[in-house]
């Protein structure tokens, strides 16, 4: 590729071309779907560039030259990664097995491969987080309670297009008061809400939000959140 490579936001126009891609070459990683770029663009600086059928995105938050591993077929990222040699410097992440073994052969020597544990993809069990048994969640099921409590006017409504903007704004109140881990970052609240919509776009009948027109929003913080019944 001798032009140099052009990034560009990411839009809601580029859902399709993203997974058709992600979708025909095999890519089950999260983040590289479209509803976990879309939403997490502003946290992490996404911004996004295609060669042919594949693409790569580049990842701001974590420097100047630091990149997701490109998606697509093998000529296609050939291309993306012989026009980012440019750079003295280069970071990608979300590299898997075979992504190692494709840098390897391609560039022998080249790379040197380190694991970040930080950056490991975490499963939750829904059925155990749904139930909440257990020592294990026994401060959950205190901050529920006393969530419960306070709220003068508690109520669950379905989650729906209607909605799911004031769902956001709870979230984003609860985490500019929120001391836990240090504080939250309301972008990282708005970008997991939006997640979860992009996600479930078909499955909001089906989803339940917790809503609370009059409360107080410390003691109502641990029932904010989304939650597929």
């Amino acid at each position: 590729m001798e032009r140099p490579l052009i990034f560009e936001p990411i839009s809601l126009s580029l859902k399709d071309r993203v997974e058709s891609v992600r979708r025909e070459f095999g890519n089950t990683l999260y983040v590289y779907t479209f509803a976990s770029l879309y939403a997490w663009q502003e946290d992490e600086q996404y911004e996004i560039c295609f060669c042919k059928d594949a693409f790569l995105v580049k990842n701001g938050a974590e420097g100047e030259n630091a990149f997701l591993f490109p998606c697509g077929s093998e000529s296609g990222k050939k291309e993306l990664l012989d026009a980012l040699l440019q750079y003295k410097t280069l970071d990608f992440y979300c590299l898997t097995d075979e992504d190692k073994a494709f840098l390897e052969k391609e560039y022998p020597d080249r790379f040197e491969f380190t694991e970040s544990r930080n950056e490991f993809i975490y499963l939750f069990d829904r059925d155990a987080q749904l139930a909440l048994e257990g020592k294990e969640y026994k401060k959950q099921r205190h901050q529920i309670n006393i969530g419960k409590a306070s709220a003068k006017e508690w109520k669950t409504e379905r989650l729906t297009e209607a909605n799911v903007e004031r769902a956001i704004k709870i979230n984003q109140a609860w985490a500019e008061r929120s001391t836990f881990l240090g504080g939250v970052s309301t972008s990282s609240v708005s970008a997991s809400a939006r997640f979860f919509c992009l996600s479930n776009t078909s499955a909001f009948s089906k989803a339940r939000c917790a809503l609370e027109s009059n409360c107080d929003i410390s003691g109502y913080a641990s029932l904010l959140g989304f939650r597929s019944a």
